[in-house]
C-alpha cells in the first residue's frame, strides 16, 4: 500500500493510503490547490504520478522508488527529487510486466499531455 503525504505551502500535512496513482489522481481533481508549492513524500512515483504532481505545482518530491521516465520529467520541471531508489520502470501488481500507466506514458514527454491520456485510461475529467 502507498503512503502519500503532502505537506501543503501553507504547513497543513495530508495524508492517504490508496494503491497505485489513486490518491494523487483524487487530490489533483478535488483538491489541486493544495499541492502548490508543497513538499511531497510517497513510497512509489512512476510517469503518471509525476504529470500530477507537475501540473499540480509541487516544490519538492521524496520518494522511495522513482522510475528513470518519472524523475526525468519532474527535473525537466525544475522540480528537486530526493530519491532513494531509481529503476527502469515500475512494474504492474502482478510483477509480470510495465505499469500500464507508465507504458501508456512512454512516449508521452509533456506532463498535461501525460494527464489527458491518464484521464481518457480511466474515463476521467480533469481539466490541466
Amino acid at each position: 500500500m502507498d503512503k502519500l503525504t503532502i505537506v501543503t505551502a501553507s504547513g497543513e500535512t495530508i495524508t492517504a493510503n490508496e494503491m497505485g496513482i489513486k490518491a494523487l489522481r483524487r487530490i489533483y481533481k478535488e483538491r489541486r490547490e493544495v499541492l502548490r508549492g508543497a513538499t511531497v513524500t510517497d513510497i512509489i512515483i512512476g510517469k503518471g504520478a509525476a504529470c500530477f504532481l507537475i501540473c499540480g505545482g509541487i516544490k519538492h518530491l521524496n520518494v522511495d522508488v522513482i522510475s528513470r521516465s518519472g524523475l526525468d520529467m519532474l527535473q525537466k520541471a525544475g522540480i528537486p527529487v530526493c530519491p532513494k531508489q531509481i529503476v527502469p520502470m515500475i512494474i504492474n501488481r502482478k510483477n509480470d510486466g510495465q505499469c500500464p500507466i507508465e507504458n501508456l506514458l512512454r512516449e508521452t514527454f509533456d506532463a498535461e499531455e501525460g494527464i489527458k491520456k491518464i484521464s481518457s485510461f480511466f474515463n476521467d475529467e480533469y481539466s490541466v
